[in-house]
């Protein structure tokens, strides 16, 4: 077969979805060869929680989300309805193990038996795989990087999409999704910051994998509590202040109330750190922010000063071409579609 070089590159349109605690994004990318562009994308704000994080549970009202997606799809008038779908982090299990140099056929074996004693159910339980940190193993010892979803999770999702009339072709955690859309320089360690509502997901990403993650539950809700009964003030004014002023806020109280609050999250993320350099990894090099905590005014100057490294917001439409009379418009709120948009660009 000859090549053509000036055969036209196939378009295709590329979907992600992105349940979160609190909203649901859907992002649809335009894809020719290895260029992207920003087709359609929505957001859907819940006025009630409709999705638990406490420790060990995950309950999603299924006839609610799937109702949502489907008239999100019909309102935004998708070309496709074929999607990506992100797992949230608290949902699986995922943890390095170490094992003796041995044979790929020894391997898979060793893998499945290792792993069980990180996964608190039967292994016939959950949707597993694995895979070989290179840059962390050596001649004698294999760093593997393993994930597992609890089948009932799986199916969850499963009838969400039947039920909301969308083809869920895959799924796959929401830190490995943020990180293929904010990492510029795959070689460099980098940490991943999200603070989302309810959660803060931890993501170490090396090589363009992500080696570490770990998920607090907390997020941009406790800070608006805490500001409402530190300040005795309406949460709406609470979240209005954490929003716009954050830790630049003229009023000191402000930062009094936060800062404790944020250091525990940065000791989470020195926390983290420390661990892969345990694992044989290096020090991130940056800490990346997004989501929509992400954004609070101030946040980034205080982690960068708190533990010296460069700390930035991360861009999710930095790989994507947006068209310009969307530019401003998405300036605000583009941290809340890292997750979307890194589903799309898979």
């Amino acid at each position: 077969m000859v090549l053509n070089p000036f055969a036209k590159k196939k378009s295709e349109y590329r979907v992600g979805i992105d349940i979160g605690t609190s909203s649901i994004k859907v992002v649809e990318l335009l894809r020719q060869g290895n260029s992207a562009a920003l087709n359609n994308y929505a957001q859907f704000f819940t006025k009630g929680e409709y999705m638990t994080t406490k420790p060990g549970s995950f309950n999603i009202l299924d006839s609610q989300i799937a109702e949502i997606l489907k008239q999100t799809f019909q309102a935004a008038n998708f070309n496709s309805r074929t999607a990506i779908v992100a797992l949230p982090v608290f949902s699986s299990f995922s943890t390095l193990i170490n094992l003796p140099s041995m044979s790929p056929e020894e391997l898979e074996d060793a893998v499945k038996y290792e792993a069980r004693k990180y996964i608190p159910v039967p292994i016939s339980e959950v949707q597993f795989d694995w895979t070989q940190v290179a840059h962390l193993s050596t001649a004698d010892s294999l760093k593997i990087l393993t994930v597992a979803v609890p089948n009932e999770i799986v199916e969850k999702y499963n009838r969400i999409a039947q039920a909301a009339n969308v083809e869920f072709e895959n799924m796959e955690l929401e830190t490995f999704s943020s990180a293929r859309a904010l990492i510029k320089d795959e070689s460099v360690p980098a940490a991943i910051l999200d603070v989302g509502s309810r959660t803060t997901n931890i993501s170490i990403i090396d090589q363009g994998i992500v080696v570490l993650h770990h998920n607090i539950d907390t997020g941009g809700f406790a800070l608006t509590r805490i500001l409402a009964r530190g300040m005795a003030i309406d949460p709406k004014r609470a979240e209005d202040i954490k929003i716009n002023q954050g830790l630049e806020s003229p009023d000191g109280q402000v930062s009094e109330l936060l800062q404790p609050f944020i250091d525990k999250i940065i000791l989470e993320l020195e926390q983290a750190m420390e661990d892969y350099i345990r694992e044989g990894g290096r020090r991130p090099a940056s800490v990346i922010l997004t989501g929509g905590g992400g954004k609070m005014p101030g946040l980034s100057g205080y982690i960068q000063d708190s533990i010296n490294i460069d700390t930035e917001y991360g861009d999710p439409f930095q790989k994507v071409q947006v068209p310009p009379p969307l530019q401003n418009i998405l300036q605000s709120t583009s941290s809340n579609f890292s997750v979307a948009v890194g589903l799309a660009l898979r």
